[in-house]
């Protein structure tokens, strides 16, 4: 019963760390956009999509996750916010094509 009650809670658990969080964003759209978090303003577009402006800029990220394999066979994900486009242009990167 023990080993099956551990089991859940690790996969609850690992459900819950699969979204990037808000934290990330922010703390990324500050760096990019060279604005002091807190005058950023984060808008919502989708499930995976928000918008942040601030300092007279403004960005759009779209969430990504890289699901893999550990050495165990459980699963694990990595999730970060990737810039899309920047003053409604896309991204350097090509991320938005």
């Amino acid at each position: 019963m023990r080993n099956v009650l551990a089991s859940a809670l690790l996969a609850l658990t690992a459900c819950a760390a699969t979204r990037a969080s808000p934290e990330q964003l922010v703390a990324r759209a500050s760096f990019d956009l060279e604005c002091d978090a807190a005058e950023l303003e984060v808008v919502p577009i989708d499930d995976k999509t928000r918008g942040v402006k601030g300092c007279g800029k403004r960005a759009t990220y779209v969430s990504t996750c890289e699901t893999g394999a550990n050495r165990y066979g459980t699963y694990q994900h990595d999730c970060t916010w990737v810039m899309n486009a920047r003053n409604g242009e896309p991204s350097a990167s090509g991320a938005g094509k």
